[in-house]
């Protein structure tokens, strides 16, 4: 009787403590996996900064470019009405009719010339714009990803603490009656 319930006693502490190693086990790779989910997202976090601080440079450099383009067409402006003011000052009407085809094909090739640069950089502008939207939402999402994953990552913790505390009071309490059928 004896012998049959210290042998019960010991499949029970071989289960318990083969339990107890799985457990072990799937917490070591637990862990290597939160390791690697982390490292990856870290990576991947550092390259969309990156991408965000060239991005956030692009937008800064075409808002200059851009107040650069509007400064221009108000001194073109300015220079024009200044032109006009003064072939309508003189008397020359022949003069007044050269010097305004010659200004007007002038003022044309710059103006279509400004407008293109202008679209372009509006352009360009929404391009580093939506690139921006996108690298913040990416971002938004790998944090949600890494918490889901720490969570998990401390739900197993927690269960595998409960369960090594079950196995350990089991395996003592175990240990306890074999000695008390070898006395």
């Amino acid at each position: 009787m004896a012998l049959n319930a210290l042998a019960k006693v010991r499949e029970e502490l071989l289960t318990k403590t083969n339990k107890l190693d799985r457990l072990e086990a799937e917490k070591s790779e637990a862990v290597q996996a939160l390791q690697i989910g982390r490292s990856n997202w870290e990576e991947r976090e550092r390259k969309l900064r990156e991408q965000l601080a060239s991005v956030e440079q692009r937008l800064v450099d075409l808002n200059s470019q851009n107040s650069v383009l509007h400064d221009q067409i108000q001194s073109f402006s300015s220079q024009l009405a200044l032109q006009q003011s003064l072939t309508e000052d003189s008397g020359n009407i022949s003069l007044n009719r050269s010097l305004n085809t010659s200004l007007s094909e002038e003022e044309m090739k710059s103006t279509e010339q400004l407008v293109s640069v202008i679209k372009y950089l509006r352009k360009e502008k929404d391009i580093a714009y939506g690139k921006f939207e996108v690298i913040r939402t990416e971002n938004l999402r790998l944090k949600t990803q890494l918490e889901n994953a720490e969570k998990q990552l401390r739900t197993a913790q927690d269960s595998l603490k409960a369960e090594a505390e079950v196995t350990d009071t089991s395996v003592a309490t175990s240990a306890k009656h074999a000695e008390l059928l070898r006395k």
